[in-house]
């Protein structure tokens, strides 16, 4: 499964579950199910996440992307009861749900950290990124030759 794969589903599953609680209103136990099964589904995201991030950052930048991230979860943070006090039950469901998802279809265009080495600065980065499409075009024109062939 791997960090994205772990981070990506944990935000997919949990923002499934708040959409599916906005539906379910009125259902109390059915509700309860769903609550717990976001919270869970988040906290398995958040105890992969900060190190995934900071894996997908090169050394030389890695403290000051785990800074701007950390900023971002404090803000983040201190909208949470702004949000929560809108009135109606769906609406607050609705905008919690909504960065879950985004943000767990866009963890799934993030490369996987699992088992590779860290890259020590932003150069390693771009040889990595040329190194991956060199290798795609090697594997595109061996599909077109056994086409040919």
């Amino acid at each position: 499964c791997g960090r994205r794969g772990a981070t990506a589903g944990g935000f997919l599953l949990g923002g499934a579950g708040l959409l599916l609680s906005a539906v379910f209103q009125g259902q109390e136990a059915a509700l309860v199910f769903l609550y717990y099964f976001a919270t869970c589904a988040v906290a398995l995201s958040f105890a992969v996440i900060y190190m995934y991030a900071s894996e997908l950052f090169p050394t030389d930048v890695r403290a000051t992307s785990m800074g701007i991230q950390s900023l971002c979860a404090r803000v983040g943070a201190m909208a949470a009861p702004f949000v929560a006090a809108l009135p109606g039950k769906r609406m607050p469901l609705l905008i919690f749900a909504t960065p879950c998802m985004l943000g767990g279809i866009l963890i799934l265009f993030l490369p996987e950290t699992r088992g590779k080495q860290l890259p020590g600065t932003i150069d390693d980065l771009n040889a990595e990124a040329s190194d991956e499409e060199d290798n795609e075009d090697d594997s595109i024109s061996d599909a077109e030759d056994d086409c040919v062939e």
